[in-house]
């Protein structure tokens, strides 16, 4: 499936984007600990000063730590040009083990950069097999299932999830 969109590039910027969080966030443990260490009755925890004048301040790098759920836009990284991929299953009349497993994996990647999945037009042969393949879960429901993309795409645009209501931000496959 080629789309112009490389999502395992954009996920492993994301989880790089998460670990350097998490070194902003061991800097402001580490230097609170070197304060709390320098101040013996838990005052002064404002600057921490050498000969110098003021090395750091826990406010200031407490305050270069993000907070908040952890999204693209927090981590500074671009988002997609689209909100929703539609997955037009007419032409599918079976889906075995392996096809599911890569289902899955489509919904997880695409889940990881903020995309929402949807499949339209699926036969109920085929919504039964995924239904014995234990392929619904928390994060992947019926809800994600459309008789139709025009179904879909309502749902994508009126939904109170929507982002957006414009139709060219919903891609079909």
């Amino acid at each position: 499936m080629k789309m112009g969109v490389n999502v395992d590039k954009l996920i492993e910027k994301k989880k790089k984007a998460i670990q350097k969080r998490r070194k902003g966030l061991q800097k402001v443990i580490n230097l609170a600990k070197v304060i709390l260490a320098k101040t013996q009755k838990g005052s002064g925890l404002e600057f921490l000063t050498n000969k110098d004048g003021v090395i750091g301040s826990l406010r200031t790098l407490s305050e270069s730590v993000p907070q908040g759920p952890v999204t693209l836009r927090s981590l500074g990284l671009e988002k997609l040009d689209f909100h929703s991929l539609i997955l037009d299953f007419s032409a599918v009349n079976f889906i075995d083990t392996v096809g599911t497993k890569m289902l899955k994996n489509i919904f997880v990647e695409f889940h990881e950069v903020e995309v929402k999945v949807y499949i339209a037009n699926c036969s109920s042969l085929v919504l039964r097999q995924l239904e014995i393949s234990d392929f619904f879960n928390d994060n992947i429901t019926q809800a994600a299932i459309f008789a139709s993309i025009h179904d879909a795409v309502s749902f994508i645009s009126n939904g109170p999830s929507s982002e957006s209501s414009s139709l060219s931000e919903v891609t079909a496959i």
